[in-house]
């Protein structure tokens, strides 16, 4: 038998899943209500400080609740939701690609 020139064929499917499973990595930690960012409004609704990358997406869900720190290093909730503004936190808490947004805190 020659193997010279021989190709191996490798399904474009398997070779993206490969792909995008190493490029992602997503964090699998949840947020932690001890280790609250020490700028969030007391309540249920906070953000992590170990785990929030400032990456903006929870901010376009709910800027209404969630604003940066002043060195804009973090985010954290100003207000606590109320009424419809619910499924706002929870549309940021959904999006968040660190997990760093909880409602089990206070």
């Amino acid at each position: 038998m020659k193997f010279r020139n021989a190709q191996i064929h490798i399904p474009l499917a398997i070779v993206c899943a490969v792909l995008l499973t190493s490029a992602l990595k997503p964090n699998l930690t949840m947020a932690d209500k001890n280790n609250k960012v020490p700028e969030n409004v007391p309540g249920p609704w906070y953000v992590d400080n170990e785990l929030c990358t400032p990456c903006r997406v929870c901010l376009d869900e709910a800027p209404e609740l969630l604003q940066y720190n002043a060195d804009e290093s973090k985010v954290y909730f100003y207000k606590q939701p109320e009424g419809d503004e619910l499924a706002k936190a929870q549309s940021a808490r959904d999006v968040c690609p660190q997990a760093a947004i909880a409602e089990d805190g206070e």
